[in-house]
């Protein structure tokens, strides 16, 4: 395989992140400026909380689908019917158990539970679940960003509409949830050629999937129980404002993890395949990933320790400017959940998924201990700082592990002298006078400059990459 399909596929995955980080984005600022602070906060508390349950609702199934499909393509039709029957399943249970305990994580607030029920409903057809699969495995990332632009783009109609209808929490999440089905039914539409709608049970293959998704899924579940525990711990101790700040400044942090997964859409069938193949050649494209996410989102981090503040208050207001320091500590956050996005890819490829669920895990309950100390003392600054500590054990422990650390190892060596050189400039940024934009400015200038002069970045990258390419 040549670098160029790779890149192709490379750059429509990354337009497709962008256009649903964006949207997301766009949305929550919208609302931010629409809804009252009371009922924005409400709105990022559901979300929050709803987040857990999507990740039930899929249970890794997704990635596992994507392996067999890739690994498999004779088979493809087989796999996907059984995978969507599963799916659906596992996202009406997972509704009906989100639901049942939304009195427990908001309790004292039956305005929660209906606003719950609604939004529950798009649980079962988000990210169009096993169609968008088909297509990745299938190369065809040019219709999943069609796809996706065609499924945000009726969702700002419909929550445009809902907000100019009534402006109220009910229909805003009626309007996300049939947008939701809609691309669901887009996407069907747009594999018919290679497969058409239909469900299986067939025993073999149901538990196949099984065995293979639960540990990815538990393991997505663990992670976002963590990142999710401070909203709910806000919602009790400093109540729905401070949840509105904190959710927007996790929801500028988690868009810039769309670097990480739109590498991934181009770049996990290559390391499935790799991962039976050429172990050298995998060792070589996940550094080299490694070293692409360090320099992009260590950029973004320098420029943030400068102008998070403003940023905030442009894209959401004044009052905004409250979780300025909070967006500072969860940009490295940031990078650090793309490089274990990269690890966590990495790792299923690799058949070692069940190792980092154990670790995970441990890292859930690390975060819910840390956000209880620190949310309870320090609020909003608590559960940035509860989110960076507990991700950083989690890395260290990853690069220790004997499972694992053959695997990590090349990327942590990869991505830390860029580290390293973002923190020395961050040191000395204290020193140099001027208006924050012009810092900002002269940081990313100056990281740029001083990494490829120092080799961190370079030719040598590139060179890497072509032969773990044309090693598939």
């Amino acid at each position: 395989m040549s670098i160029r399909p790779l890149a192709k596929g490379g750059a429509f995955g990354l337009l497709t992140l962008v256009v649903e980080k964006a949207s997301a984005l766009v949305l929550v600022v919208a609302l931010a400026r629409t809804l009252g602070p009371d009922d924005y906060g409400r709105y990022s508390f559901v979300i929050a909380y709803l987040t857990l349950f999507q990740i039930l609702a899929d249970m890794g199934l997704e990635t596992t689908l994507l392996r067999r499909l890739s690994q498999e393509p004779e088979q493809r039709g087989a796999w996907l019917s059984n995978a969507l029957a599963m799916r659906i399943s596992l996202a009406a249970t997972s509704a009906t158990i989100a639901v049942a305990l939304t009195p427990v994580a908001a309790p004292g607030k039956p305005e929660i539970r209906p606003l719950v029920a609604i939004g529950a409903a798009g649980l079962l057809f988000a990210s169009q679940p096993g169609f968008r699969a088909l297509l990745r495995a299938e190369q065809r990332l040019d219709r999943v960003l069609q796809l996706a632009v065609a499924t945000n783009g009726l969702l700002f109609v419909l929550v445009g509409a809902a907000l100019w209808r009534a402006a109220t929490l009910p229909w805003v999440f009626a309007a996300i949830a049939t947008a939701h089905l809609a691309g669901f039914v887009l996407a069907g539409f747009a594999v018919r050629g290679t497969f058409r709608f239909r469900l299986a049970a067939d025993p073999g293959r149901l538990r196949a999937l099984a065995i293979d998704a639960w540990p990815v899924g538990a393991n997505f579940f663990v992670i976002m129980v963590g990142l999710r525990i401070a909203p709910v711990l806000l919602m009790s101790y400093r109540g729905p404002v401070d949840v509105g700040y904190f959710s927007s400044a996790m929801r500028l942090a988690e868009a810039l993890n769309l670097v990480a997964d739109g590498l991934m859409l181009a770049v996990f069938p290559i390391l499935a395949r790799l991962a039976a193949t050429n172990h050298d050649a995998l060792l070589d494209l996940s550094r080299v990933a490694a070293k692409v996410l360090a320099a992009v989102l260590l950029g973004v981090a320098l420029a943030l320790s400068e102008l998070a503040p403003d940023v905030l208050a442009i894209l959401f207001g004044e009052p905004f400017r409250a979780a300025g320091t909070a967006l500072v500590l969860l940009t490295w956050f940031a990078l650090l959940a793309s490089l274990g996005t990269l690890y966590t890819n990495l790792l299923v490829a690799l058949g070692r998924q069940r190792v980092l669920f154990g670790l995970n895990a441990v890292s859930a309950v690390l975060q819910v201990g840390l956000q209880l100390v620190l949310v309870s003392s320090f609020g909003l600054l608590g559960a940035a700082a509860g989110a960076v500590l507990a991700s950083v054990a989690n890395h260290l422990a990853l690069y220790l592990l004997p499972g694992t650390r053959e695997w990590i190892r090349p990327c942590v060596h990869g991505a830390l002298p860029l580290v390293a050189l973002a923190v020395a400039l961050l040191a000395g940024a204290s020193l140099v006078p001027g208006p924050a934009p012009a810092r900002a400015l002269g940081l990313v200038v100056a990281f740029g400059g001083l990494a490829v002069a120092g080799r961190g970045v370079g030719r040598a990258d590139v060179d890497r990459l072509r032969r773990a390419v044309a090693a598939d």
